[in-house]
């Protein structure tokens, strides 16, 4: 595949979980993935103080190791990527 651009970068290093938790921390499972999530999330939650109440959006969710993680704290959590690879 060639790449002509960023979303091609991504597209190319990412063709299915494992690969995808590998590129964005270097997990090489998925739990490791969700609890290195999870740390964020916490740190996210309060930093930004979300609560309930609140829609989150997420530029660049990934494969959504830290949106899974916030949408018990929130009313909503939409994540977004450039990567169709790393949606799937």
């Amino acid at each position: 595949m060639e790449i002509k651009n960023y979303k091609d970068t991504w597209n190319n290093r990412v063709n299915n979980l494992k690969t995808g938790a590998i590129a964005v921390d270097g997990s090489t499972d998925e739990n490791t993935l969700l609890s290195n999530g999870l740390w964020t999330a916490n740190q996210m939650i309060s930093a930004l103080n979300i609560n309930s109440d609140d829609i989150v959006l997420e530029l660049g969710c990934g494969v959504g190791r830290i949106g899974k993680r916030l949408t018990p704290h929130c009313k909503k959590w939409i994540g977004v990527d450039i990567s169709d690879n790393m949606i799937s």
